[in-house]
């Protein structure tokens, strides 16, 4: 079982070093020593389940995460279950689904407990054959009354989409950190997960012309492969001049650059949300914006511009695209004002929203700026156009002036000398 960026690992190698102290109320836990959680197994003979489903898991190359989120699940149903977990009927199992579901609101998080929930039992508590052999292919007599599917009418909108306008502001933020920069574009237009791209080496990362290619060699929830973005290749070369050991390939792409702490360490992901969190702040974006926000919001402005199903699944490295409805933030409304335009059918009067996102070239030096940048990076002169022209018009007004002025100093001299 490798590790991840989120301690997974350790996580686990402490539930299960300390897994006789759950059969305690989480204050009385030796380990413990805040006192948090609310749920221990009243029963400490299931502890002997939780043993097997760890066998189990580690056997068979469940990651750290998986596994731990098993526990959780394990635990709930330990404390509302009181009898032996082999002597549990289909309304105890109700029960726990019931207490769960307490704490897991969203249409998703009930469906994936449910999903979870039925395969352990078919783990821990498998049917036997004809011959009498433990047989884990069928499901579990307690939970084969639980529905996965859920009612549609429990779905909630999500509230974490970003706006293109609103990536820009984020990525105009973060003006001074072209790190920060190229792991939200990652991201947003490379579809990485955020573990994916906080794993990334040097040797991952291929520079081209017109492009980035990005190669996932390890922690893929996919497995490895490949994607690549087209979008701010000026803040991902920003970032690989500044970076402290670009000539090292096997140095991490994002590495962790806090004053106080080894540089040779990966991006922590943690310090990443918590900068997210305050720059939404600062902003005034009132959305509860997370790394995955940008996956999300990503996928959800490549369907509205139209881009092939497929390129997304490729991008994304999805199997199939049973995945794209959970990414898909994007109303009948958007698509059609999104077509409409393509086709010519419209104009608002507004700036198309695949043009907020290309690069901004200077109209002095023609050197490529990021769609977020306000000043060129090289001359330090406005990238708006409407800058620039008000700019030309206040240096031609003051070279007039300071004309007129000399003038009437010419005409002044005149004047005395004629006197």
């Amino acid at each position: 079982m490798e590790d991840d960026i989120y301690g997974s690992k350790k996580t686990y190698q402490k539930i299960k070093n300390n897994l006789e102290q759950y059969a305690l109320p989480p204050k009385e836990r030796i380990f413990n020593k805040r006192g948090r959680g609310k749920y221990h197994f009243k029963n400490k003979e299931n502890l002997k389940y939780v043993e097997n489903f760890f066998n189990f898991a580690e056997s068979s190359g469940m990651s750290g995460s998986g596994v731990n989120r098993c526990f959780t699940i394990l635990l709930v149903a330990g404390h509302v279950i009181e009898k032996n977990f082999k002597e549990a009927t289909q309304e105890d199992l109700t029960r726990v689904v019931s207490v769960a579901f307490q704490t897991n609101k969203t249409k998703s998080s009930r469906e994936t407990f449910i999903k979870r929930i039925k395969r352990i039992w078919n783990i821990i508590c498998p049917e036997l054959d004809s011959k009498g052999r433990p047989d884990m292919s069928k499901p579990a007599h307690a939970t084969k009354h639980l529905k996965a599917t859920q009612h549609k009418s429990q779905e909630k909108a999500r509230e974490d989409k970003l706006t293109p306008e609103e990536l820009k502001d984020i990525i105009s933020y973060f003006d001074s950190d072209p790190q920060t920069q190229s792991f939200i574009l990652c991201l947003y237009d490379a579809f990485l997960r955020p573990q994916e791209a906080a794993f990334l080496r040097n040797k991952d990362v291929k520079f081209y012309d017109e492009y980035i290619t990005f190669q996932v060699s390890s922690h893929g929830k996919e497995g490895v492969g490949k994607t690549w973005t087209d979008k701010g290749i000026p803040y991902f070369i920003r970032w690989k001049e500044q970076h402290p050991y670009k000539n090292n390939e096997k140095s991490f792409f994002f590495v962790n650059q806090s004053s106080n702490s080894d540089k040779t360490k990966q991006f922590s992901l943690a310090m990443f949300s918590k900068r997210i969190k305050r720059c939404c702040k600062d902003l005034g974006i009132k959305k509860p914006i997370t790394p995955y926000s940008f996956n999300r919001s990503g996928i959800t402005e490549a369907v509205i511009s139209a881009t092939p199903h497929s390129v997304i699944q490729r991008k994304r490295r999805w199997s199939n695209l049973k995945q794209l409805k959970n990414y898909d933030l994007s109303n009948t409304e958007e698509v059609m004002i999104a077509e409409l335009q393509r086709k010519g059918k419209i104009q608002n009067g507004k700036k198309k929203k695949e043009d907020l996102h290309k690069e901004k070239e200077c109209l002095f030096c023609g050197n490529k700026n990021g769609f977020g940048d306000e000043f060129c990076k090289v001359c330090k002169r406005p990238l708006d156009r409407k800058k620039v022209q008000e700019q030309v018009i206040q240096s031609e007004m003051m070279l007039n002036n300071e004309i007129m002025k000399k003038f009437s100093d010419i005409e002044e001299r005149l004047n005395k000398l004629k006197g």
